[in-house]
């Protein structure tokens, strides 16, 4: 970014820590309290290199397993879906996620477990997803969705029909 009057070129990356550090004050200030946020302030304070981690899904192996039996797209695409997962689009920068049965969403390059990294990870992806049409893929915001909507009236059934047992139980003791 530009600035129009003075021509500087705004680096985006200081912002990042200068609203990180106004979040941690609003806060403290206001009796709030982030683990997460707290220790990113200490690891930077002892100089200590902060990346963003994106949590492994429980079935990071899997897909793992999936990939390196797989040779194109397709091949992969049908490996995830015999795991209950779902190959679909990324909704923004145009990459691939995979979204579990309870409607959980991850990027597949945060999900697979391969040599290698960032960029030449992306391009190896890429390539072996290449005979896939993108846009025949499900969108995962959508299948998400529709997935935690069903995850949540299955886990309510559930508790239904375990009130029920429990009433009907205590019925017959009476």
């Amino acid at each position: 970014l530009v600035d129009r009057q003075t021509g500087n070129i705004h680096k985006l990356g200081l912002d990042k820590r200068r609203a990180q550090a106004w979040a941690l004050e609003y806060e403290r200030e206001h009796g709030m309290h982030c683990h997460a946020r707290e220790e990113t302030a200490q690891k930077r304070a002892l100089g200590e290199p902060v990346k963003h981690r994106g949590k492994k899904l429980d079935h990071a192996d899997q897909i793992t397993d999936a990939w390196k039996a797989s040779d194109n797209g397709q091949a992969f695409q049908a490996a995830l879906a015999q795991q209950g997962l779902t190959l679909c689009t990324a909704r923004r920068g145009g990459g691939f996620v995979v979204v579990d049965g309870k409607g959980d969403v991850q990027k597949l390059a945060r999900q697979l477990e391969i040599q290698e990294k960032q960029r030449a990870k992306t391009d190896l992806i890429n390539k072996r997803l290449s005979d896939l049409d993108r846009s025949a893929l499900p969108d995962a915001d959508a299948l998400s969705k529709d997935l935690h909507a069903r995850h949540e009236a299955a886990v309510a059934e559930k508790a239904r029909e375990a009130k029920k047992r429990a009433v009907g139980e205590g019925a017959g003791e009476g």
